[in-house]
């Protein structure tokens, strides 16, 4: 049972002497409001539009840069 203590202490005090990560209202902003500032358009590209390897090249510059190589490469993100 002592051993039990020791270690839960031992785990709490590495836990709890990580340093944080400063996050600014920005960053909280962007995460839940990616969009505010308009959504991204793409001349060609239509609500429903479906991207595969054959039209990839056409939308690249509207997809984002892993997104577009995953697509090319025909690999699904998982």
């Amino acid at each position: 049972m002592r051993l039990l203590h020791t270690t839960l202490a031992a785990a709490f005090m590495a836990i709890s002497t990580m340093p944080a990560q400063a996050v600014t209202n920005e960053d909280v902003d962007n995460s839940f409001f990616p969009y505010r500032d308009g959504v991204p358009a793409h001349a060609d590209l239509k609500a429903g539009a479906v991207i595969d390897q054959s039209n990839v090249e056409q939308f690249k510059e509207a997809l984002a840069e892993r997104q577009g190589r995953l697509k090319a490469e025909a690999v699904s993100p998982r």
